[in-house]
């Protein structure tokens, strides 16, 4: 899927090389199926990253709470995807 939404194998690399990708794809791959254009993948998929590489990829469970307090230091359209792509 990283592959469909980025053109640089550097950048593709980059996805492909952070922790849980076969799971980060599969969200991918369900966000796409339910309509979601390239540029909400793209920066879905960045979010993905980000999750899979915080503490929150190690909790067996997650709540709402985790989220919001992970997004606070970004701006409000990136929080809220966020939390929406975390909470899905």
């Amino acid at each position: 899927m990283h592959e469909t939404l980025f053109t640089f194998p550097k950048i593709v690399a980059h996805y492909h090389n952070a922790p849980l990708l076969v799971e980060r794809e599969q969200f991918l791959q369900h966000c796409a199926e339910r309509g979601y254009g390239r540029v909400a993948l793209e920066k879905i998929a960045w979010l993905l990253r980000i999750v899979a590489q915080s503490q929150l990829a190690t909790q067996r469970i997650v709540r709402r709470a985790d989220f919001d307090q992970m997004a606070r230091p970004y701006c409000a359209s990136t929080r809220q995807i966020l939390i929406h792509a975390g909470t899905e």
